[in-house]
């Protein structure tokens, strides 16, 4: 599967766009010589390297022989850059360029691809004026921003030298200039590399599309599981990033759209993304980070995104850094969690850490090719996220592969059973007889201390409860909870925890005297005891018992506040059960004397009242159901 994927990453390098070798010229001074370049043999060419640079100038674009002693680095911005005595140009401003390119005798049929200028331009070649986008102005008032990337076709008279002139005016983004490279080459090659990366961003979308209303369409099927939903989630917002930024696809999608809210797609998509995965993470994997941390991404982003939202883009831009940091602490932090998973040996950890490294290379690669560090055919974060996605969706596949299989394990082994129930009826019976009751332990026995869980705990309450309230009889619950075991887990490990909480449970049950008193493990480090027709003076007897018991199991507790060994807190109830109360009602009052106990400075044992309980009922429902007073 992995190299399938790195296969394809250099199937798309190797069916990209020719490019200019390593060797290409690159213009000097604001001239790019090419009259040594063949573009048939050699390709298309970049036109990047050192222009001439005129700020606060629209120079006549009609003249030639135009010089300055001012350049500047094209791609690029011109935030920053140096000028006259020393003066440093602003993002917002406006400002010409200008490159002659000499050209071989003979040239063929040229075209010219232009991608981001910004944030409104005019270009011309030789005079001639060949592309506008966006309206030019000297001030904010008068600047019109739009994007567009267009393959311009040059008069087939251009002769020996063109002179390319743009001008440019930016008032609304936080940098301005002639962002990216423009590319000359033969009208066919130029058309040839923009239908080709029209079909790349075609089959990215395509490809991520599909994959995102797959695993929607499966948690639509199965919402017991959140993780497909936010990996769904994930990769729609990554679509509609790579709609706003590859070429501004979206453009052709939307014609109308504006570009405010162009660049508000472009920032929102990467500001979502974080918790969106973060999300996917969290229930793919539980426990692999605390949840405040999960809760902390979904508040940043929404944050982020309603600031982007409500504020222009001359604002929001300028805040890029911030939300570059959130992005890359949340990149760094993914990839710490993902080691942590392997370290762990978790299901999906390897495919996580293997993915999100094919991403991370492609991003760097990337960014070392917008720094001219390194020259390749093509960007490779749009691949790189797809196979992300893919090796992410290759994960999820892979725990539906085992629950499917454990299915038909069962479902193979429920058909061995029925082919021989007809012949040995009474012996097939009695083995399922005992299938069942292992299924019945299993479900309702707590896989680490032995006893009842929470389920168990519920139908036994819910049992009692209909008897109880039958014959008018009092129930009672006690309600206990380890003092400080978090603390002892931090101190002493998990491992210990566990045996510790074992050892709990095991004195709470050879505590109890009667085979009708039950004990189970409400969750965590708590503990629940029913006691059937136990009045509350009784009850409390029972619980100052386990109380102590806990005491003398004398376990170490170097982090308890109140002991020196681990201690319970216990909360005692006891109620006549009536058709208008419920099982909860109980709860609820156990829960408050635990509540109590603990804020009395815990190793201790409190009450509470049951007819406090039924009068605090009966108000609640003629508040909830004033007609059934009535």
């Amino acid at each position: 599967m992995f190299k399938t994927i790195f296969l394809s990453l250099l199937i798309t390098l190797c069916f990209s766009a020719p490019v200019a070798a390593l060797s290409a010229p690159k213009a000097e001074g604001g001239e790019l010589d090419l009259r040594h370049w063949n573009f048939e043999r050699d390709g298309t060419i970049r036109l990047d390297g050192r222009w001439l640079f005129y700020w606060q100038d629209f120079i006549p674009p009609a003249q030639r022989a135009l010089a300055s002693d001012d350049t500047i680095v094209v791609p690029g911005t011109w935030n920053g850059h140096e000028y006259g005595d020393k003066q440093v140009v602003t993002g917002h401003g406006y400002a010409s360029y200008q490159l002659r390119v000499l050209l071989p005798p003979d040239s063929p049929h040229l075209a010219l691809k232009v991608v981001d200028i910004g944030e409104a331009f005019k270009l011309y070649v030789n005079g001639q004026l060949l592309h506008s986008v966006g309206e030019l102005g000297t001030n904010a008032r008068d600047s019109k921003p739009a994007f567009a990337r267009s393959v311009l076709t040059l008069p087939t008279d251009i002769g020996s030298e063109m002179n390319i002139v743009i001008h440019v005016s930016n008032y609304h983004y936080r940098s301005g200039g002639v962002w990216k490279v423009m590319t000359l080459g033969e009208v066919s090659a130029i058309r040839h590399a923009h239908e080709l990366a029209l079909s790349y961003a075609i089959f990215l979308v395509g490809s991520i599309g599909f994959i995102a209303l797959y695993h929607i369409a499966l948690y639509l099927q199965r919402r017991q599981d959140a993780s497909p939903l936010f990996f769904g989630l994930f990769c729609l917002i990554v679509l509609v990033r790579i709609l706003a930024t590859d070429d501004e696809y979206l453009t052709l999608l939307i014609p109308s759209i504006s570009y405010s809210m162009l660049v508000r797609l472009e920032y929102v998509s990467f500001l979502l993304a974080v918790p969106a995965f973060a999300g996917f993470v969290s229930n793919l994997v539980p426990g692999s980070y605390p949840e405040w941390i999960s809760r902390l991404c979904i508040f940043l982003g929404l944050a982020f995104t309603a600031f982007v939202m409500v504020t222009p883009a001359e604002v929001f831009s300028e805040f890029l850094v911030v939300f570059q940091i959130y992005l890359v602490g949340s990149v760094c932090f993914g990839l710490y969690i993902f080691t942590r998973c392997v370290v762990e040996q978790r299901e999906v950890a390897k495919a996580f850490l293997f993915g999100f490294t094919v991403l991370a290379i492609a991003i760097v690669h990337d960014v070392l090719m917008s720094l001219d560090v390194i020259r390749t055919p093509v960007f490779l974060a749009g691949a790189g996220m797809l196979c992300f996605i893919v090796i992410q969706s290759y994960a999820l596949s892979l725990r539906f592969a085992k629950s499917f299989t454990e299915v038909e394990a069962l479902s193979r082994e429920l058909e061995d059973y029925t082919h021989t129930l007809e012949s040995r009826v009474e012996r097939r019976t009695r083995e399922l007889e005992i299938a069942n009751r292992k299924l019945e332990q299993l479900v309702s026995v707590d896989g680490l201390t032995g006893i009842a869980n929470r389920r168990a705990f519920d139908d036994i309450l819910n049992r009692e409860w209909v008897g109880h309230t039958r014959r008018s009889s009092q129930l009672a619950l006690i309600l206990c909870d380890v003092d400080y075991f978090k603390r002892y887990n931090d101190f002493y490990g998990h491992l210990e925890g566990d045996d510790a909480l074992c050892k709990v449970a095991h004195c709470l049950s050879a505590t109890l005297q009667r085979e009708v008193d039950a004990v189970a493990r409400y969750g965590g480090e708590e503990f629940a005891i029913i006691l059937p027709d136990t009045n509350l003076d009784g009850a409390m007897k029972i619980a100052e018992r386990v109380n102590r018991a806990v005491r003398d199991l004398h376990i170490l507790h170097q982090g308890s506040a109140v002991s020196h060994e681990l201690t319970m807190s216990c909360g005692v109830a006891a109620i006549v059960p009536t058709e208008k109360l419920r099982p909860g009602d109980l709860v609820g009052l156990a829960d408050s004397a635990l509540y109590s106990a603990k804020e009395k400075g815990r190793n201790r044992v409190a009450a509470a009242s049951s007819e406090l309980s039924a009068v605090e009922k009966s108000q609640q429902s003629t508040r909830q159901n004033p007609m059934q007073q009535a």
